[in-house]
């Protein structure tokens, strides 16, 4: 799937509001074409970027939450390590409404870095993401033990993005 598809498919999905993933309170929404994904986009030289949406499969108010996303990758010779990167990030989380998503969309893999001089593109770069919602920023506490909360994703360097496990609300190291 390409960079366009994959945002337009995102798009449509939150839009029609389905509900083929059930669950009490909020998820790493799994639904077709909602799935989290890392893809190249062609028109910045085949950079990675991910998307992954959060939703609300309750019938009440979720509490304000976080989304702790974690990025190990191998940046290459062109960043002059052949070593594995790792950064993370914490997004806050509103309050959401039943059935209400919230999303990061097309934000860079090599963002998380906070080195400009470096980026992960298509054939250079293959690596792993983890995605995991936390009710407190620090320290870090997770729904444990809860389907959906926390996944893995790996992609390879041609691009596919295809192999997501649930990790059921562990947090990555």
């Amino acid at each position: 799937m390409n960079f366009k598809n994959a945002v337009v498919c995102t798009v449509l999905i939150l839009i029609m509001g389905c509900k083929e993933q059930t669950g009490n309170g909020i998820q790493l929404a799994r639904l077709p074409g909602v799935a989290p994904v890392v893809i190249a986009n062609p028109s910045t030289g085949g950079e990675f970027f991910f998307t992954v949406t959060v939703r609300n499969f309750g019938s009440e108010v979720s509490p304000a939450a976080y989304l702790r996303v974690l990025v190990k990758w191998i940046p290459g010779l062109d960043c002059g390590s052949l070593f594995t990167t790792q950064k993370e990030k914490i997004y806050p989380i509103k309050s959401l409404q039943p059935n209400e998503p919230w999303t990061i969309n097309s934000e860079m893999v090599a963002a998380l870095t906070n080195d400009t001089s470096c980026h992960c593109n298509q054939g250079a770069c293959a690596g792993t993401i983890y995605f995991t919602l936390l009710k407190d920023d620090f320290p870090f506490v997770a729904f444990l033990y809860e389907k959906n909360t926390s996944l893995k994703l790996e992609w390879s360097a041609d691009g596919n993005s295809n192999n997501i496990v649930d990790l059921n609300g562990s947090i990555p190291q």
